[in-house]
């Protein structure tokens, strides 16, 4: 799931940097308007993608704790089983 957030960020970065250039080169009326839209996504897009990552850890914090008691529990019955 983090790498799905993470690559659709850089993705939506990456098309915006290239609108920016595109209306650049061309002359556009729109270019000022893409370059700073391109200077706020720059922030905003990673933080809006770390506070998703972060939601996303909250909301599966007890599977993560689940997983770890069942290592734990699966780790020392192969040590009794090996003895």
């Amino acid at each position: 799931m983090k790498r799905i957030i993470a690559m659709t960020g850089v993705i939506i970065l990456v098309l915006l940097y290239i609108l920016t250039l595109f209306t650049a080169v061309f002359d556009s009326s729109l270019n000022m308007g893409f370059f700073w839209a391109s200077v706020a996504a720059t922030i905003l897009i990673p933080v809006f993608m770390w506070v998703m990552i972060k939601y996303y850890d909250f909301k599966h914090r007890d599977e993560k704790a689940l997983d770890k008691i069942m290592e734990k529990e699966t780790s020392s019955h192969n040590k009794k089983a090996g003895e």
